[in-house]
């Protein structure tokens, strides 16, 4: 989002329904400074720990003995020894509920990972030759409410998938993803709120996407779409969706039948004209988002009348002041 020129009360309720990381930062001190192992054994309560980029091949055995931690970061190790590893990190620390395993030259997961009982957040991206179908089977034994896979190259989903009861945010984006009947599945996800499809290979959005009535977040940047479609009337909950950089010609007119959609990310398309349908969005509707689009001055000025207090445009895109 920060790559368009917003006014800020678009970008607060943007970050604010989105639910989206505003920055990336890391996740404990510094423990390879020598101070801090020492301090260890003071009695400091530490919850997160970041060993990314370390090059370990195995676990340090200081972290044996960190019983409150709750976030474990070992991204970018790919020499660790994940069975030996996994089954410390079961062992030991009991309270842990986010790993982060990204960029580890996965190809399975190790069993030992399902003893993690407390595990809801896990982040396998980055991890191309990982086989997910093998792998489904030790997730849906944890009671997973975040998983990422993002970056590992899947081009479809296993069947599998579906047993994940308690997702709650799925990331698939940086995929090679297509319409398939693997989407199916998705639709059969109970819990699931928050869907992350950007940057794959959809021409078309999947019939039973729509069948996910349960879905608030929808992101769908960087794809090939050029239509939404009337089957994703069904996503009755949603309340912010992101269609940037697809290619729109239009503004889809199936997002006026969404009574709980607030938030429109629709920059980078080629949308010349808004429906004027979307007059009726007016009690709900915060903002839209139509920078780097193919609206005539005409067609802005009509838009100006029709959402003068709901819709947002950027002076890349006309002069519209609010």
């Amino acid at each position: 989002m920060s790559n368009y020129p917003l006014k800020p009360w678009l970008v607060i309720i943007a970050v604010t329904l989105c639910g989206c990381e505003v920055a990336k930062t890391r996740y404990a001190p510094d423990f390879r400074q020598p101070h801090v192992e020492g301090a260890l054994t003071d009695n400091k309560v530490i919850y997160r720990l970041d060993l990314s980029n370390e090059g370990l091949a195995t676990l340090p055995e200081f972290v044996r003995s960190l019983k409150t931690l709750r976030m474990l970061n070992l991204d970018n190790n790919p020499d660790l020894n994940m069975d030996q590893t996994l089954r410390e990190i079961c062992t030991h620390l009991n309270q842990l509920n986010t790993l982060r395993l990204n960029g580890l030259n996965l190809v399975t997961l190790p069993g030992g990972l399902s003893d993690c009982r407390a595990l809801t957040h896990l982040s396998l991206s980055k991890n191309p030759n990982l086989d997910l179908a093998t792998a489904m089977p030790v997730l849906a034994r944890l009671p997973l409410e975040y998983l990422n896979l993002s970056h590992n190259n899947l081009s479809t989903l296993p069947r599998s998938i579906k047993g994940l009861n308690y997702l709650q945010d799925l990331r698939l984006s940086h995929n090679r993803l297509i319409d398939g009947p693997a989407y199916n599945y998705l639709s059969q996800l109970p819990s699931l709120y928050s869907l992350w499809l950007d940057h794959n290979q959809l021409a078309t959005l999947p019939l039973n996407l729509g069948e996910l009535a349960q879905i608030r977040y929808l992101f769908l940047d960087h794809n090939r779409l050029s239509t939404f479609g009337p089957h994703m009337t069904g996503m009755q909950q949603l309340r912010v969706v992101h269609l940037n950089h697809n290619n729109f010609t239009t503004l889809p007119v199936e997002l006026t039948q969404m009574p709980s959609l607030m938030v429109v990310f629709a920059a980078g398309n080629c949308i010349s004209r808004i429906s004027k349908a979307f007059a009726a969005q007016r009690q709900h509707l915060n903002g839209i988002v139509l920078d780097q689009n193919c609206l005539q001055e005409q067609e802005v000025q009509r838009a100006q009348k029709l959402f003068r207090n709901y819709f947002l445009f950027s002076a890349e895109n006309q002069r519209m002041n609010h």
